[in-house]
């Protein structure tokens, strides 16, 4: 069984962590790996080249190989370099996942997710309800996409004024 709501209530615990040390973070996108395949649009090219992968490296390799199309809206996304990506964890990483997958990895982690899943799947709906937002949010077993903002649609808006504004100055 997967993890996504488990691992989600663990990045919410590091996420209000941060905010005591005033970092922001907005882990408003989570997939398992069931959902590799994205949306092609101008947005999501965009928010994939901003895409930093922590740990997992197969993995988003595997997500730039099955999503290579953001070339044909960012060129340069064909500089990357995989060997850039590094999945060494120190001994106290390796030790901390161990533990967290032998403690999550039976029984207990499978009522955690359900139960999790559950909760936070009704919690986010209603407030996507609050906010207008429930054609631009996902909640799944293997989807934790919270976009409730308006982001892609503002991203937009901003891109297409440049280019009209590109275009003007350039008589295109």
């Amino acid at each position: 069984m997967g993890r996504l709501w488990l691992c989600r209530a663990l990045i919410i615990l590091l996420v209000r962590y941060g905010q005591r040390r005033g970092v922001v973070l907005c882990p408003n996108y989570l997939i398992t790996e069931n959902v590799l395949s994205f949306e092609e649009d101008f947005f999501t090219a965009r928010e994939m080249l901003q895409m930093k992968p922590l740990y997992g490296r197969d993995s988003y390799l595997k997500i730039r190989e099955i999503n290579g199309w953001i070339i044909n809206y960012f060129p340069q996304a064909n500089g990357f370099n995989p060997e850039e990506l590094d999945d060494d964890l120190s001994s106290g990483q390796r030790l901390f996942k161990g533990l967290g997958e032998s403690t999550l990895g039976g029984g207990l982690g499978n009522w955690l997710e359900k139960w999790l899943q559950k909760f936070q799947i009704t919690k986010h709906t209603r407030r996507a309800a609050q906010y207008g937002a429930l054609d631009k949010v996902i909640f799944t077993a293997d989807i934790c996409k919270g976009h409730y903002n308006s982001h892609n649609h503002k991203t937009m808006t901003a891109y297409q004024q440049r280019v009209e504004e590109y275009q003007h100055n350039h008589r295109i």
